[in-house]
């Protein structure tokens, strides 16, 4: 636990003591293009994070009780919703960060379709495997010979 509190006091030490420089701001659009549960497949937690995560709910419910007994219910959910959303939001920039810093470490080459894929996907989009065919044949066309004389 206090490695990682030191490692976090030090990283922002580090992070004050370099110049600024401008990041350029991301903005999404749409949902991510992986099921979230992929990029945290296998990753471990800490056991002390998440003790000290568990004391930080168990204070949280507490208060959020103490507010239901008072009678102050909305203000109880207001302040959950509140925390739920900051909690989504949060999530989904760190998504997107995460898979724009694979992007950058891997390229595009990993997002590239096998030949397979493509047609199982034009196919999937309602293209006619047969039609495409004969498109193709159409585009190939040679003209026909002259004869000899």
């Amino acid at each position: 636990m206090h490695n990682a509190r030191g490692f976090a006091i030090a990283l922002i030490a580090l992070s004050q003591s370099q110049p600024k420089r401008k990041e350029k701001t991301l903005i999404v659009d749409g949902a991510l293009p992986v099921p979230r549960d992929l990029l945290c497949a296998g990753i471990e937690l800490d056991a002390d994070i998440e003790m000290e995560r568990q004391h930080r709910m168990e204070a949280l419910k507490a208060e959020l009780g103490a507010m239901a007994a008072q009678g102050n219910i909305a203000n109880a959910i207001d302040k959950m919703m509140g925390i739920v959303l900051s909690l989504e939001q949060e999530n989904e920039r760190m998504s997107w960060r995460l898979l724009r810093a694979l992007r950058y470490r891997f390229g595009r080459n990993t997002e590239k379709l096998a030949p397979a894929e493509l047609k199982q996907l034009y196919l999937a989009l309602g293209g006619d495997a047969a039609a495409r065919y004969r498109r193709m044949a159409r585009l190939c066309r040679f003209p026909p010979r002259r004869q000899r004389c």
